[in-house]
């Protein structure tokens, strides 16, 4: 299900507490991001408990999986390369409680917020991730669980 504002949905939807995996995550992802080539550097790591499945940062390159939610796209988005990356682990699959930490990097290096689009929040969501750790308006570190949305 796609939102005509989902950052908007988003920002206005209940938090959870963060722990020290989901910060970890996240400070991985932004370390991610700092590779990226792009203006905006975005970088997603999706993980559980114990394993990560999959991290990637946004590239200047297209892939066939990611034309299926953004037909438009020039590039590969971060959480879209990280999804790649994850459903070729076998262990995604046994796992309930998957996560993804995105961040987001601006020309100068500071933080953004880093909710996903509406395609990687779509993509995201048919793979059964729920839970995103991300950055808001303000760069500081949420965790939005949207089990409610579908």
């Amino acid at each position: 299900m796609l939102f005509q504002n989902l950052n908007r949905y988003l920002a206005s939807h209940p938090r959870s507490d963060l722990d020290g995996r989901d910060l970890d995550m996240l400070q991985r992802a932004e370390t991610l991001a700092a590779k990226s080539d792009l203006r905006w550097k975005v970088g997603a790591v999706i993980y559980d408990s114990r394993i990560i499945f999959g991290q990637a940062f946004n590239v200047s390159k297209t892939h066939p999986f990611y034309h299926k939610w953004h037909k438009l796209t020039t590039h590969l988005h971060a959480e879209a390369g990280a999804l790649i990356k994850a459903l070729r682990h076998e262990a995604f699959y046994d796992h309930k409680y998957v996560r993804i930490a995105v961040a987001r990097l601006d020309r100068t290096g500071m933080r953004a917020i880093s909710y996903p689009c509406d395609h990687c929040f779509a993509m995201l969501q048919a793979s059964s991730i729920n839970t995103f750790v991300c950055y808001d308006k303000h760069g500081l570190p949420v965790r939005l669980d949207t089990d409610s949305v579908r």
